[in-house]
């Protein structure tokens, strides 16, 4: 049976789970104003129907008739205590809650598009301590994933965003002067976003140099260090193989003839190494300040066949 439920109150902020309901067939509001107060608040929305009420709480939707309606997801945004219900989750299904939920933020609007960066920071700050680890505009590192030292896969999974084909066109945000967003993180564009599903337990990640990880930390550097390369073998349209698949955030940004990449991650496997399937974001280089860096135009994922094998380090900005 399919719900449509209106809030009994402030009908343009609903909580980030009646938003999310809205795809689950409970609610619906597109407004993200309010949405990081609501989802901090313990306060349990009610919304009408033309049957009966329904009452919101960290438990799940209660309805007139006794009946619960429970979605983990919708459970994890309801929290009360938020984000206590994904700490007893394994580490992937934490990633896929947290992912579920920038996508489902990714939907709201706001007033001010420059907000989108903003609107959520109490509950980011929240995420943060849950997960114990670092990161600015919705971008997450744990840090050493094991003793070996090896990179997690978290900030790298979290990188791997993506614009779905159907779905509009992203826009670079105007931010006021002083503040803004890497092109790194989904917060610096307008848009939905997807993720990358790379396997869990299945891949190899490559080392990526946060801001946050070098010494000393220098204000306002916000880029990544990491070594780009070119892509080979593969035109600006190309889409759909079933080896690879590239996404570009705007219409214009795949059109140029050379194409470079920053791999993340690389698939295990006994086969040849030209043969694994390679997660990467795809870039441009640009002019700041004088000096040429690149900025994040894409991401995808192609076998090392089309990958060169030699590449540079450089700052993503």
């Amino acid at each position: 049976m399919s719900l449509w439920l209106m809030p009994e109150y402030h009908s343009t902020s609903a909580s980030l789970l009646t938003t999310l309901s809205a795809t689950s067939s409970i609610a619906i509001s597109t407004s993200g104003d309010g949405s990081y107060r609501n989802t901090l608040s313990p306060a349990a929305p009610s919304f009408f129907a033309d049957s009966q009420t329904y009452f919101e709480c960290g438990d799940g939707v209660r309805c007139e008739t006794l009946t619960k309606i429970s979605n983990n997801l919708a459970a994890f945004l309801g929290d009360p205590n938020f984000p206590r219900t994904f700490m007893s989750a394994s580490q992937g299904e934490k990633i896929i809650r947290l992912q579920n939920l920038w996508k489902v933020y990714s939907t709201l609007g706001f007033t001010n598009n420059y907000d989108r960066a903003i609107a959520i920071e109490g509950v980011f700050t929240r995420l943060l301590a849950a997960f114990k680890a670092r990161g600015p505009f919705g971008v997450f590192e744990e840090g050493h994933s094991d003793k070996t030292h090896q990179p997690g896969g978290l900030l790298r999974r979290m990188l791997l965003w993506y614009r779905p084909p159907n779905k509009e066109p992203m826009t670079r945000i105007q931010f006021p002067k002083g503040e803004g967003a890497p092109s790194w993180s989904w917060m610096a564009s307008t848009g939905e976003i997807e993720f990358l599903k790379p396997k869990f337990g299945g891949i190899d990640w490559m080392e990526v140099q946060p801001p946050w990880s070098r010494s000393p930390v220098v204000a306002g550097d916000m880029a990544l260090h990491c070594e780009v390369s070119k892509i080979v073998g593969v035109g600006p349209g190309y889409q759909g193989r079933s080896e690879g698949k590239l996404f570009y955030d705007g219409p214009d940004q795949g059109s140029r003839d050379k194409m470079e990449c920053v791999v993340l991650g690389v698939e295990k496997g006994s086969e040849e190494l030209g043969s694994r399937i390679h997660y990467l974001i795809i870039v441009r280089s640009v002019e700041l300040d004088g000096m040429e860096v690149y900025e994040r135009v894409g991401a995808g994922y192609l076998p090392r066949q089309y990958i060169s094998r030699s590449g540079q380090g450089t700052a993503i900005c």
